[in-house]
């Protein structure tokens, strides 16, 4: 599966999508993180003082694309032109950034784990 594929019109972010425990690389997970993260403040609606801090850094970080944004988005081993056109057409939506529920990473191990001891149980 392309890298690009994984992203659909609304940037329903899914870098998880299709892998198994033995293809998922925890340290690309990590950064991974750190761009959701980013999207997550800068899209956050809440008026609190931190969060509008966080909010205006979030997007100044996509916008500026700089020496850090490049390395955080190499080390999450994707491309960060693509990263930061993306991640800018979703600040420019208005919308919130979230996970639509099950296609979280945290959510995808556990359900591996589950249907392990599942399976075990079975035989």
């Amino acid at each position: 599966m392309k890298r690009r594929e994984r992203y659909t019109k609304a940037f329903k972010f899914k870098p998880w999508d299709g892998c198994t425990a033995h293809e998922y690389n925890p340290h690309e997970g990590l950064w991974i993180s750190v761009i959701m993260q980013a999207l997550r403040d800068a899209c956050t609606r809440s008026n609190t003082s931190e969060h509008k801090a966080a909010r205006e850094e979030a997007k100044h970080w996509f916008r500026k694309g700089g020496l850090d944004f490049i390395e955080v988005c190499l080390n999450a081993g994707y491309d960060p032109d693509y990263i930061q056109a993306l991640g800018l057409k979703t600040i420019a939506s208005g919308k919130r950034f979230i996970l639509p529920p099950g296609e979280s990473k945290h959510y995808l191990r556990n359900k591996l784990n589950r249907d392990k001891r599942k399976n075990r149980g079975t035989t």
